[in-house]
């Protein structure tokens, strides 16, 4: 019996589940339409961040290379503390 109450909670959390992300499927814009029923000053606004690159990911080696060597230690610029005699 205990089994059959398994299997029913389990049908019924499916269910809710999948009918929850049909829901989200069915009633969530795709970017173009958002875009679409932006107000004209807004689509200007996400123009302008386009055309500056907002939201593009940058390559990571000129950042790589901003930064220290990765293989130096974090104190190989100092000389290490001195240990009580």
């Amino acid at each position: 019996m205990s089994a059959r109450r398994w299997a029913t909670w389990a049908a019924y959390s499916t269910g809710v589940i999948i009918g929850g992300w049909g829901l989200m499927r069915v009633t969530t814009p795709n970017p173009d339409q958002f875009y679409d029923s932006l107000a004209p000053d807004h689509k200007r606004a996400v123009d302008a961040a386009r055309a500056r690159g907002v939201g593009v990911s940058q390559s990571t080696e000129p950042l790589r290379k901003q930064q220290l060597d990765p293989e130096a230690p974090i104190w190989g610029d100092k000389t290490p503390p001195k240990r009580p005699s």
